[in-house]
């Protein structure tokens, strides 16, 4: 039955999509400029997306269930807090160039602002991309069908359709922009606890430490999203003057 990793491609695909757009939103009420931004978030999130679909085969090793759990952990914890980083980042290398002296337009503020937010846009992206290979590789193993791999294709699709459409539609207006990446974060953490119980195999200790990341990514994702209001204002109040 491939209906569970047909499940599994929507809702992975539709937190990918939710990711790079809730991080280029991000930087653009950061740093200005939203349609360059944009643009740059998403040309750098895409060929992320490639590299990790080229790491993907070899880190494999037999188990793409497995593999897929192991990443669905870290992508669940940076992705989930890749906004809330921003905005920590940002405020402190501010607050540390103005006591410094060290102009806010130089090369070593700008060095650090856009190298630090720009390499978690990457990080998030080699991890999500690391998602397709696998699942087009869980479908194939179902059975023989030479469209196992184009379905799949298919529905990641729909699924970034999906989350393209719900963001500004439902999450953003709801929850915020830490709100939404909370909520992907979740989403992440439980399809990868899902895999650990049904598919994953391997030694019962490795996957009682594989278990215990997903849970923990899992209890802060949810928590992120339940006090979601005070972290909202925790990152207003990040860059309030005194």
């Amino acid at each position: 039955m491939r209906r569970p990793i047909f499940a599994l491609t929507l809702a992975l695909a539709a937190c990918s999509i939710l990711y790079e757009l809730v991080l280029a939103q991000t930087l653009g009420a950061l740093l200005g400029n939203t349609l360059l931004r944009y643009n740059v978030t998403i040309g750098l999130y895409l060929a992320a997306l490639g590299a990790g679909a080229l790491l993907a085969p070899r880190a494999e090793g037999g188990d793409p269930a497995g593999t897929l759990a192991r990443i669905e952990w870290p992508l669940a914890l940076l992705g989930g807090a890749g906004p809330m980083l921003f905005f920590l980042w940002d405020a402190a290398v501010f607050r540390a160039a103005r006591a410094m002296g060290i102009a806010f337009r130089g090369f070593l503020y700008q060095a650090a602002i856009y190298g630090f937010d720009h390499a978690v846009i990457i990080a998030v992206g080699i991890l999500s991309g690391f998602e397709l290979p696998l699942l087009m590789r869980l479908a194939e193993r179902e059975g023989p069908d030479p469209g196992a791999g184009s379905a799949v294709l298919a529905v990641d699709y729909a699924g970034t359709l999906l989350g393209a459409v719900c963001f500004p539609l439902l999450l953003l207006p709801r929850l915020g922009l830490l709100g939404t990446a909370a909520a992907a974060g979740l989403v992440n953490a439980l399809c990868g606890a899902y895999l650990i119980i049904r598919r994953a195999r391997g030694p019962s200790g490795g996957r009682l430490a594989l278990a215990a990341a997903t849970l923990g990514a899992a209890c802060l994702a949810a928590a992120a999203l339940a006090y979601n209001p005070s972290l909202e204002r925790l990152a207003s109040a990040s860059f309030t003057l005194p």
